[in-house]
């Protein structure tokens, strides 16, 4: 058996080295062959067999673990994303990616992938697709990578890819790519309805939907309503029990129907229960979901971490619901304990509107109404909506003979409700759980709305820094390309920028600068100084060092605390050459250039004290010939810097990638050096890259 393992390793490293005509498996077939053959082995000695699964599980940077494939889960994802076979052909794909790209779902599937990909990277994916297929090694499988889509009328859209594979039930690989928008709009309505079964018609004139400040149909509690009140619509349901004798706010209030506390006759009484919290679990479980939602910058995963907490300590199953900025309903995530063949996420998505025909338990808790004690599933009166049939349906899918549900607030708006349930052998919920649940819903609605707030601050700030970006100007013979990509692993919006113009001497102007900072107000002062570099540069016309040296003082006279790197340079010289460029540098790391020939050298005098320290400082300047057909590189620190690693290798890892890419288009040069090496930064990143590209000699 040892001779076979050994076998098989070196005929899949020969294949792999084109040696071996064959065709090499993916990582994971070779742990899928040492698997088996331990399996042989130990069988064979009299050990136990055990079973070869493949777990879902969230996506991860190891490109080895390969997850069952399941079109409705990309159906469904909120996120835009295509999948793709091993042929290259587009197999699935979801609204919010169609309308990213400008194309109908329809149309995309059936097409190859590189519809999408822009025409000067397409050589390259081709290249990459065929040798992750023959050679099984992945480059940017499980990697956030920044690099732009084609757009249905032509344009580029800057996206951030991260792919995932998975597997068909036939053993094939499917790779599903999800194009998360760079300095887009919260997707907020963007996911497809989720699953129901056919429900009543909706009640004419009954269309308009909650309004979150509780006005509205009679039984709207209103903003200020103490957290446990229920609607006083008048009505009375068996399935609905507010806990009594509760004096607090947000304590749930008498049961209409007289029933007893507690659950079900005949409703088992064993298993876990607010009763058999203590006082330290209480606060844990507390603790846990609000952190579950703080250690994580997308709202909806970190309810989807909440849920596994819940249903690990208090609940067999919970969903969560919020409003969306159009004031729908949008169910975030299902979860439950145990789903072998349930499927709880089909019930993800969104939901029916919030009708004058909505009554049952879910619909009053949107309207500020709960805790609400539910001790059997909604009955069948209580599905004349659209929205309540949706909630019957999932209690029948799911099963429970207990569930609370309560509103989740936030500065006086209602922005959604949880729901969490028990059924089989647990203990039903009391009124005795509903302080604790209410406390949940708390923390969660905090944890939900400062997420919003944090994520419409960095939108805000991306979409201000982008744009400030400017259209570069196209003057011969100098070819110019840009990239900016925000951090692909922190909600926070750094001060990078770039700029290219041409003074009225005629010189060009390069700009790169890096604010100090990773909020608004960076991109604010980064604003506030390219646009005072400009005025100065264009007014006085003066070398680089004077004009950093102007700007350096402006900003100490306006803006005293900020700080900020920079490079100004002027690109002198006529259309068919010699070139030079006069530069001076406030603390920025120095241009690179690479010449037609690969050979690469750092730029790196005129350095100089960074902006915002002290005005009064000389400032030197630096004259460097640029030769026809090579690349002048500025970038910001997000490039190259890693941690645990020195300065000097970094730099000396982007002279090697400029160096293999000095013959491709400008382009080309940009997206490569984002892939390479922007996948995953922990930074804002800001690329200029320019090239003299002089017409060729007549003969």
């Amino acid at each position: 058996m040892e001779t076979l393992r050994r076998v098989l390793r070196r005929a899949e490293d020969a294949a792999r080295d084109e040696r071996l005509l064959t065709l090499p498996a993916l990582p994971r077939n070779r742990v899928f062959h040492e698997w088996l053959f331990d399996q042989i082995v130990g069988q064979l000695a009299g050990g136990h067999a055990t079973a070869w699964t493949v777990v879902p599980r969230e996506p991860s940077a190891s490109p080895y673990e390969l997850v069952p494939w399941e079109a409705g889960q990309v159906r469904s994802s909120r996120v835009p994303t295509i999948a793709a076979d091993e042929r290259n052909l587009i197999i699935a794909a979801n609204g919010p990616a169609a309308d990213l790209l400008g194309w109908q779902v329809d149309d995309l599937v059936g097409r190859p992938l590189t519809t999408i990909v822009p025409e000067h990277l397409r050589t390259r994916h081709l290249e990459a697709f065929g040798a992750l297929l023959l050679s099984g090694q992945p480059h940017i499988l499980g990697r956030s990578v920044p690099l732009p889509a084609l757009h249905h009328d032509g344009r580029l859209v800057p996206v951030r890819l991260f792919i995932q594979t998975q597997e068909t039930a036939d053993g094939r690989t499917v790779f599903v790519a999800q194009l998360a928008p760079r300095a887009a709009a919260p997707l907020a309505t963007a996911r497809p309805a989720a699953r129901s079964r056919p429900a009543a018609p909706q009640v004419p004139g009954s269309t308009s939907p909650a309004v979150l400040t509780g006005e509205g149909p009679p039984e709207a509690a209103p903003d200020d309503a103490p957290a446990g009140e229920p609607a006083p619509d008048g009505t009375s349901s068996g399935a609905l029990q507010p806990a009594p004798n509760s004096t607090s706010a947000g304590a749930p209030q008498p049961s209409p129907d007289g029933m007893a506390p507690g659950a079900l006759e005949g409703a088992p009484r064993t298993g876990r229960g607010h009763a058999g919290l203590s006082a330290l679990e209480r606060l844990s479980l507390l603790a846990d979901t609000g952190a579950a939602l703080s250690n994580t910058p997308d709202p909806d995963e970190g309810l989807r971490r909440a849920g596994r907490i819940l249903t690990e300590r208090l609940a067999d199953w919970c969903a969560v619901d919020l409003f969306t900025e159009d004031a729908e309903v949008e169910r975030i995530c299902v979860v439950h304990r145990t789903p072998q063949g349930l499927c709880p996420r089909d019930y993800e998505g969104s939901l029916p509107p919030v009708t004058e025909a909505a009554r049952g338990p879910l619909a009053r808790a949107l309207r500020g109404a709960g805790p609400l004690l539910l001790t059997e599933p909604p009955p069948p009166s209580q599905s004349a909506s659209p929205l309540d049939a949706h909630y019957l349906d999932l209690f029948g899918h799911l099963g429970a003979h207990s569930a609370v549900v309560a509103p989740l607030r936030a500065r006086r708006q209602i922005i959604g409700a949880l729901t969490v349930a028990r059924g089989g052998d647990e203990q039903p919920f009391t009124e005795e759980d509903l302080p604790l649940v209410d406390d949940l819903c708390r923390g969660l609605a905090l944890g939900v709305d400062n997420a919003r707030l944090y994520q419409e601050t960095r939108n805000i700030a991306e979409r201000l820094q982008r744009s400030l970006l400017p259209v570069l100007p196209r003057v011969e013979p100098f070819e110019l390309a840009a990239r900016y990509a925000a951090s692909s692993t922190t909600a926070q919006v750094g001060g990078d920028w770039y700029d290219a113009f041409v003074v009225p001497n005629g010189d060009m102007a390069l700009v790169i600068g890096d604010v100090t900072g990773h909020n608004l107000d960076a991109a604010v002062a980064m604003s506030q100084l390219r646009s005072m570099l400009r005025g100065i540069a264009v007014d006085r016309q003066e070398p680089p060092e004077t004009v950093l040296r102007r700007l350096d003082t402006a900003n100490h006279t306006l803006y005293r605390e900020a700080t900020a790197t920079c490079i100004y340079g002027l690109l002198k010289g006529g259309a068919a050459g010699p070139w030079e460029l006069v530069h001076s540098s406030a603390g920025h790391l120095p241009p690179l250039l690479t010449t037609e020939d690969g050979r690469t050298r750092y730029l790196e005098g005129g350095a100089g004290l960074l902006l915002g320290m002290d005005p009064d400082m000389p400032r030197p300047r630096a004259t460097d010939a640029i030769p026809a057909h090579s690349t002048v590189l500025l970038y910001t620190d997000g490039l190259i810097e890693r941690r645990g690693e020195s300065l000097d290798d970094a730099m000396e890892r982007l002279r090697r990638y400029t160096s293999a890419l000095a013959r491709e288009p400008l382009d080309v040069f940009c997206d490569e050096l984002l892939i390479g090496l922007g996948a995953d930064n922990d930074d804002d990143i800001a690329v200029l890259a320019v090239r003299p590209a002089p017409p060729p000699a007549r003969g």
